[in-house]
């Protein structure tokens, strides 16, 4: 079978503040490819997921009416995994890094910054499937 990819989908844009992105679809994809790059960047990046059929709010808490949970990653570099309730911490950070989703298919996917004090961070997304 041959890799299926999307375009690439940008989910945070130099942000530079605590915040959420946009929901992004990627049903028909089993793995989510992430690329990370801080310039400067202080803060924590979680990355979050849902299987709603309307796009959560990621922003608002999570809810019955507004589901959605963060979700395991693993880092591209050294294959660890990054618990998606801890994400992943940068202090005064210059670097792009690949991280891994592997969502099973969830519909929903995204991004959450918290504890932002500094820098900026650029999120680019890519679903794949097949081998």
């Amino acid at each position: 079978m041959d890799r299926q990819y999307t375009d690439q989908a940008i989910l945070l844009n130099a942000a530079a503040a605590n915040g959420a992105s946009t929901p992004q679809n990627f049903a028909s994809f089993r793995d989510v490819e992430l690329q990370l790059a801080t310039t400067g960047f202080t803060g924590v990046i979680k990355f979050v997921g849902s299987n709603a059929d309307a796009a959560p709010d990621f922003a608002s808490a999570a809810s019955a009416s507004n589901p959605w949970s963060y979700i395991s990653t693993v880092d591209q570099i050294d294959g660890s995994a990054i618990a998606g309730g801890t994400g992943i911490s940068y202090t005064t950070d210059t670097s792009v890094k690949n991280i891994e989703a592997n969502t099973n298919a969830f519909k929903w996917v995204g991004v959450i910054i918290s504890g932002y004090s500094a820098g900026s961070i650029t999120v680019k997304a890519k679903g794949v499937s097949g081998i």
